[in-house]
């Protein structure tokens, strides 16, 4: 391969990387920053747009979950329904992210507009719709 090829090439694959990066990054910048409306694990997998289109069809499944504050009192609730959720939001957000990883290894599971996301997340998805 001539060095001039490879260069181009190069070039090409490096933009075919960046680009997509700096578009979901940009995205993932108009979100709130509030933890409880920020899905971050599901923001890194697609854009603002469908986070608000899961979150509305959840609502639509969920009529009971249609508040903002039902929905902030059962994302800061652990599984054992006492509310324990920490109040820095770093430390808020690890929380949440924890608390994704306990939904999944116990199944506790939605399938929204084809997404197969934790209830946490569905359940940050609503209250981001809803802002």
């Amino acid at each position: 391969m001539k060095r001039r090829t490879f260069i181009i090439a190069a070039l090409a694959a490096t933009a075919a990387v960046t680009v997509p990066v700096v578009y979901y990054s940009r995205s993932r910048d108009n979100l709130p920053k509030d933890p409880l409306a920020r899905p971050e694990i599901l923001a890194e997998l697609t854009d603002e747009k469908t986070l608000q289109e899961i979150g509305i069809r959840y609502r639509k499944l969920f009529p009971s979950e249609n508040t903002k504050e039902r929905l902030k009192e059962l994302l800061i609730t652990d599984q054992n329904g006492r509310q324990t959720a920490p109040t820095g939001d770093l430390a808020l957000s690890e929380w949440l992210n924890e608390k994704i990883r306990h939904d999944f290894s116990t199944f506790s599971t939605a399938t929204v507009n084809g997404w197969v996301i934790s209830i946490t997340e569905a359940r940050q998805c609503a209250l981001l719709s809803l802002l």
